[in-house]
């Protein structure tokens, strides 16, 4: 296995007075080193390259070491890989155990990023480490339920340590509430942006409600999370968490309520609950071949506007189960 060649030009250093000549920070021989260690052993941390000089008498810091990597695009693992993969090809034969290791760590990562950007919509690159983690349990806790996942469940389907799960998210409580809040902000934001353009108070309701739906029988793993019928069991600090995110996004149907014109003996507090148990309950009959979010919520304000026992002055049909 052929060593990188030194660099021809040294690495200078920007620091000390513009009429003093400029030294090389970093001895294009101790440069050499850094390369070639990043091209034997690319796993290599700059904290543990560094210790590992230090063993060889060569002195250079963490930060010289990545100085040297910034410098020939080397500073992340992937474009270590990339890198040695220009030099030896694809072929396995040439590659040692350690290069072999690295290229499965990136090729794993990439499946990770490339899996909770699905989940979440957006490109790969863009999907910070801790949205991943809370794109994936999502997705389990929609399918297992809460009681059935494990942190070590997630980590497997993530494709990540279980050690990055703990750094981001010290308790499975303290993920699900994580996964609570994402949910309700995607519903918050979701019902805001539609009903900007209606301005009659039934119409907003009806745009509510079915934007409702629309995520939470729209596949939406976080809505399906932050909308439970039931939730499970918590400790005091991290239920009280949850309660406080669900009412408010409450507040919003609080709101549309208050501007219904309603006779003075409906209860207003009653008939939020009435609606958010009609919502919430859909997804359990829920057939999308059958009728859409929008003729659901359309029917359920009707019904709520108009009564059951006389037909409304002008009604639009909807399709039949």
């Amino acid at each position: 296995m052929t060593k990188p060649s030194p660099t021809n030009t040294p690495l200078l250093s920007t620091e000390g007075h513009a009429d003093r000549p400029r030294r090389p920070r970093i001895d294009a021989e101790v440069e050499a080193r850094i390369l070639d260690i990043a091209f034997r052993l690319p796993t290599h941390g700059q904290d543990r390259v560094s210790r590992e000089l230090r063993k060889l008498k060569v002195h250079v810091s963490a930060s010289g070491v990545r100085y040297v990597w910034q410098r020939h695009n080397l500073e992340s693992l992937e474009k270590r890989v990339t890198w040695i993969e220009t030099r030896l090809g694809k072929n396995n034969d040439v590659w040692s155990e350690e290069q072999l290791a690295a290229r499965d760590r990136v090729r794993s990562d990439r499946q990770a990023r490339a899996l909770g950007a699905s989940m979440v919509g957006q490109n790969a690159e863009e999907v910070p480490r801790s949205m991943h983690i809370l794109a994936v349990a999502a997705r389990l806790l929609r399918e297992r339920g809460y009681e059935a996942t494990t942190l070590r469940d997630i980590a497997v389907m993530a494709h990540i340590p279980l050690g990055s799960i703990y750094y981001h998210f010290p308790t499975k409580e303290e993920l699900f509430a994580a996964v609570y809040e994402e949910g309700i902000a995607r519903l918050e934001h979701a019902v805001g942006d539609a009903m900007e353009a209606a301005t009659d108070p039934w119409q907003r309701l009806e745009t509510a409600c079915a934007t409702h739906l629309e995520h939470l029988c729209g596949g939406d793993d976080f809505t399906a999370v932050s909308v439970p019928t039931r939730l499970p069991i918590l400790s005091p600090g991290v239920r009280r968490q949850v309660v406080q995110l669900n009412e408010r996004y409450e507040r919003i149907f609080w709101r549309l309520i208050d501007g219904l014109p309603l006779a003075p003996d409906i209860s207003k507090s009653l008939l939020r609950l009435q609606i958010f148990g009609a919502l919430n309950w859909t997804i359990v009959w829920f057939k999308p071949d059958k009728l859409t979010p929008q003729h659901i919520a359309a029917h359920l304000v009707r019904v709520i506007r108009d009564g059951l026992n006389h037909p409304p002055k002008s009604r639009s049909r909807s399709p039949r189960k």
